[in-house]
């Protein structure tokens, strides 16, 4: 969704994107094929956003670190842009070493909690309309309120996908018993 923004209001940004279990392959790879040269452009030249997603895949990987701190140093000294994403602030991530944790730092720091129950509706509208799925107003009201995952947004677009799946099969429109069934929602909704 950041990429997106971005691209949307500055197209002439150069956008890299990756996971840091991506970082950490790639890395793994070009020293297997011996051109950590061609790594390292990657994600240097032409990149004016460096994009991670997890982060703190890198942890207890010292050589990934290692070549991540020089990339980090070499696209800030350019003036050039980061955004990470991590399941935990920057002090709390074991395993990275202290230069990078410092560095992480510098910038805002953003804790993204659980959203309310009016982001969460709008979310699974949002995802019924992608999904092209019809869903009733208080079916989607009764998942908002009884949303049982974690602080991630992929969990809660993902019992929609179940939903989707089980109404493709069996060839019924949703309604609020198939929800409750389904997702295994109690009568007692989840207090925000």
């Amino acid at each position: 969704a950041i990429g997106n923004g971005i691209k949307q209001n500055y197209p002439h940004m150069a956008i890299k994107l990756t996971t840091g279990r991506d970082f950490m392959n790639s890395y793994v790879d070009s020293i297997k094929n011996n051109n950590i040269g061609y790594f390292r452009k990657n994600f240097t030249e032409k990149v004016d956003i460096l994009i991670i997603d997890d982060i703190h895949e890198l942890k207890d990987k010292t050589g990934t670190q290692n070549e991540f701190f020089h990339i980090f140093n070499e696209l800030h000294r350019n003036g050039k842009q980061f955004i990470f994403t991590s399941d935990k602030s920057p002090k709390e991530i074991d395993g990275m070493e202290e230069r990078i944790r410092t560095r992480f730092q510098w910038g805002l720091v953003v804790d993204i909690q659980k959203p309310d129950f009016e982001t969460r509706l709008a979310i699974l509208k949002k995802k019924a309309l992608d999904l092209d799925l019809h869903v009733p107003e208080d079916v989607l009201i009764l998942m908002a309120q009884n949303f049982q995952g974690s602080s991630s947004i992929r969990a809660l677009e993902g019992n929609l996908i179940k939903l989707s799946a089980y109404v493709d099969i069996h060839k019924v429109e949703l309604d609020v018993d198939i929800v409750k069934e389904q997702l295994k929602i109690q009568d007692t909704p989840e207090i925000d």
